[in-house]
């Protein structure tokens, strides 16, 4: 079934469209469907996308701009729908939550994307994109295309893992706080040369109250962030572990030290980058105050451990 210009010339003028003459004979009645997403790694699967926002272009109109996408019923929806103009070809690109602030830069032959990100205080938000270009053509048994949205992760994930050093096996260690920080806040992302930039601010994330027990010399992970990918350079992200120290007077009672202990250091040197994660496995020797770090582990964000990973050196 046919329909003629009424839609997308209603659709023209909902988005500001100035030239009309994108609408066709050729538009059919079939909406365009997003129910085909998918995560190219974990957020850590496409269940738990709730909503998104998608721009979209039909050769040089406009027919999305920043729209809600939000997942009801399991179905993904929008609330105007857009229909289908066979052969014709259009882009979309998504952003992961819906409302992230994206501009679009159409001075060169590419359309381009950047999208000015503020972490949040409990570095918790996901950013994610997806690109698809699409012709809208009709297959053998006469079903459009659905738009399949492949959403990859814009943001580094940072993990720390702490253990007590081994020479301290035999006493109990109970952390009172963890302090990461240091971290660039913020930063504008280019999604065609998935690059950050105009990096600012400073964000810290903390955790308080772990027990490294007796006989207990095992990594424990502490702290867990999304940050915008960014330099490390020499002293910039801090650690600071603040500790009580226990003996065990042999009568089965643990016994505290006079004092509590801060140990301080800083990450080591390196890159963080989008879609990757990264973990770093300190050691804490107590009441010498010393941090040592492992080299990182990176791994793409959601590649299963030990596959896929990269321990650099």
């Amino acid at each position: 079934m046919k329909r003629k210009l009424l839609t997308l010339l209603f659709l023209g003028a909902l988005f500001g469209c100035s030239k009309a003459d994108v609408v066709s004979d050729d538009t059919d009645g079939v909406a365009i469907d997003f129910n085909n997403v998918q995560t190219r790694a974990a957020i850590t699967d496409a269940s738990q996308i709730q909503d998104f926002g998608v721009w979209g272009f039909v050769e040089d109109y406009t027919i999305f701009n920043g729209d809600k996408v939000y997942k009801e019923g399991g179905v993904y929806k929008y609330d105007t729908p857009r229909y289908w103009m066979k052969d014709m070809s259009y882009s979309f690109f998504a952003v992961h939550p819906y409302g992230t602030p994206v501009t679009i830069d159409e001075t060169g032959e590419t359309r381009g994307y950047s999208i000015a990100f503020d972490t949040p205080v409990a570095a918790d938000v996901d950013l994610m994109t997806a690109h698809k270009d699409v012709i809208a053509s009709v297959d053998s048994e006469g079903n459009y295309p659905t738009v399949d949205l492949k959403f990859a992760h814009a943001l580094s994930l940072v993990k720390l893992q702490i253990a007590k050093h081994g020479k301290n096996s035999e006493n109990r260690i109970v952390i009172t706080s963890i302090v990461l920080g240091g971290i660039s806040k913020s930063g504008t992302y280019n999604t065609l040369t998935n690059e950050w930039s105009d990096h600012n601010g400073s964000i810290s994330l903390s955790t308080a109250n772990i027990t490294l027990d007796n006989g207990d010399i095992t990594f424990h992970e502490v702290i867990t962030g999304m940050f915008v990918p960014q330099s490390i350079n020499y002293n910039t992200v801090s650690i600071r572990i603040n500790y009580d120290f226990y003996t065990s007077n042999g009568e089965g009672e643990w016994v505290p030290d006079e004092e509590s202990y801060t140990a301080n250091s800083y990450l080591p040197i390196g890159e963080w980058e989008p879609s990757k994660s990264y973990v770093y496995k300190l050691t804490l020797s107590a009441v010498d105050n010393n941090i040592s770090f492992k080299s990182p582990e990176v791994a793409t964000w959601g590649t299963p451990n030990p596959s896929g990973t990269i321990i650099i050196q």
